[in-house]
């Protein structure tokens, strides 16, 4: 009964620290300084892929800077093809 008891408050802790703890920032992708991928308030920055038009958080993409802006890929397809035509992609 003592080792369930054990187990038990072992795995609340353990939960607890990978959901609010240092957990936290590597399954989420942030940083002690900051975050990678996220605003001050702690929630993502999501852009569109400039190829296929998918949603796409900041943190988990393929970046590539054309003409002084950033786009960001959901893929390597994705991001092949807009090295291919940037220009086609790149318009707005």
């Amino acid at each position: 009964m003592e080792l369930v008891a054990a187990l038990l408050i072992f795995g609340v802790v353990f939960y607890l620290l990978m959901r609010l703890g240092c957990g936290a920032r590597m399954v989420h992708g942030m940083t002690l300084s900051g975050s990678a991928g996220t605003r001050a308030g702690g929630e993502s920055v999501e852009t569109t892929d400039p190829v296929c038009g998918m949603t796409v958080e900041a943190a988990d993409s393929i970046s590539e800077e054309h003409g002084g802006r950033v786009f960001r890929f959901c893929s390597e397809d994705c991001h092949r093809r807009f090295k291919a035509h940037p220009e086609m992609y790149a318009k707005s």
